[in-house]
């Protein structure tokens, strides 16, 4: 290759977005294009000679070009060195410091060089979050109640087996909690079902502040909430229930300046240290919701 035609190749790598460098068989730099040498802070002309590790120990302390996550470089370059010339050809991927994605690929060429491009992977990468972040909404949405943000029936169904099953292995107690929300229908009938809704989403707020993170709490239909309670036994249940049943006495929910004064009823039922399926203990539950109902608004019974 003539001296001309080198010039325009070594201009050509230089316009693309891509980093090529190339090293001599003592890790020495022979060659890099203007991408590769702003990765570690150098400029082309001052790059060639340089040991790679050097380069490293650069971007490192200067805090610029690729991202070195670690507290001791000189560990961290012995571990590197094992994996560099081991294979043929090999590729990983590792992020700048202004937020941009690499996969860095190495080639062995003759003579024990190695060839390492540098491929800007920025948009694919940002293209994939998106898609990542995207499906992780869909499966959100298929999980939780559009109107209230928790668990839908289904997806508190499948997950309250989980627990049940997970709690009679551990030898653990299970309750389940059926809460339902008194006079919503006088608010549809008045105010309209956006008023309601608007009242079924405080609802859930509060339930939410009430209870402890890993508790399972869902919306199962209409006015009807569901809290199962992981290691709860017969007393601590029936403690739980009737505090959540009076700070929703003392509870005003508001729409558009107007002021509801409602009250809820509890029906619930303990699973001991037994093993019960969760059709059955929500039957239980259910029951004892309903009778709680027939005692009036404000009640609670727990089985």
């Amino acid at each position: 290759m003539d001296a001309k035609t080198s010039k325009l190749l070594a201009s050509a790598l230089d316009l693309t977005e891509n980093g090529i460098m190339i090293l001599d068989r003592f890790d020495k730099v022979v060659y890099s294009n203007q991408m590769a040498s702003e990765l570690f802070g150098y400029e082309k002309e001052n790059i060639r000679g340089k040991e790679y590790d050097d380069l490293i120990r650069h971007a490192y302390e200067a805090q610029h070009g690729l991202s070195i996550q670690a507290t001791d470089i000189e560990e961290w370059l012995s571990e590197a060195v094992l994996h560099r010339r081991t294979e043929v050809y090999r590729s990983f991927e590792v992020d700048s410091l202004d937020g941009r994605w690499f996969l860095i690929v190495e080639q062995l060429l003759e003579d024990d060089h190695l060839c390492i491009f540098f491929f800007d992977q920025t948009e694919e990468k940002e293209t994939q979050d998106e898609l990542i972040q995207s499906k992780n909404l869909l499966n959100e949405a298929a999980s939780n109640d559009l109107m209230t943000g928790l668990l839908n029936h289904r997806t508190f169904v499948e997950r309250a087996r989980q627990e049940i099953s997970r709690g009679y292995r551990a030898n653990k107690a299970t309750a389940l909690l059926l809460v339902d929300l008194c006079k919503l229908k006088d608010i549809n009938d008045k105010f309209g079902h956006y008023a309601g809704d608007h009242c079924l989403v405080q609802v859930a707020h509060h339930l939410c502040d009430l209870y402890r993170d890993y508790d399972l709490i869902g919306r199962l239909d209409g006015d009807e909430f569901a809290i199962l309670l992981s290691g709860a036994n017969y007393e601590e249940t029936e403690i739980i229930a009737r505090r959540t049943q009076s700070l929703f006495e003392q509870l005003n929910l508001e729409f558009e300046g107007r002021v509801f004064q409602t009250s809820i009823n509890i029906g619930g039922h303990v699973l001991g240290r037994s093993q019960l399926p969760f059709d059955q203990m929500y039957h239980n539950a259910e029951e004892a919701l309903l009778e709680a109902k027939a005692k009036g608004n404000g009640s609670v019974l727990i089985t």
